[in-house]
């Protein structure tokens, strides 16, 4: 099932991701609704984004050139996020 979330599909991806999504499901089998819920994973600076990982749960343990392959083949971009480019540069291709 898919499903279009308006505040959630404006969150940018991270390797190393501030947030967390998770589905939740309220009511019965015969009256549930499901709702996404997006947690801060750490205390955030003022100012700080929101980002949440597109990927992979375990994406953070791998190396960056393992992220940016997966993230390319799945998602089509070249990640270009904090980590990936601290530990591997800009990258080239599509941001």
């Amino acid at each position: 099932a898919y499903a279009l979330f308006r505040t959630i599909s404006r969150l940018n991806h991270s390797c190393q991701p501030t947030a967390t999504v998770r589905w939740e499901t309220e009511g019965s089998d015969g009256g549930a609704s499901r709702r996404v819920v997006v947690r801060a994973a750490r205390d955030l600076a003022p100012g700080e984004a929101l980002t949440i990982n597109y990927g992979l749960p375990d994406i953070e343990s791998w190396p960056v050139s393992k992220r940016r392959a997966s993230m390319f083949r799945l998602k089509g971009f070249m990640c270009q996020c904090a980590k990936c480019v601290e530990e591997g540069g800009p990258g080239m291709g599509r941001s």
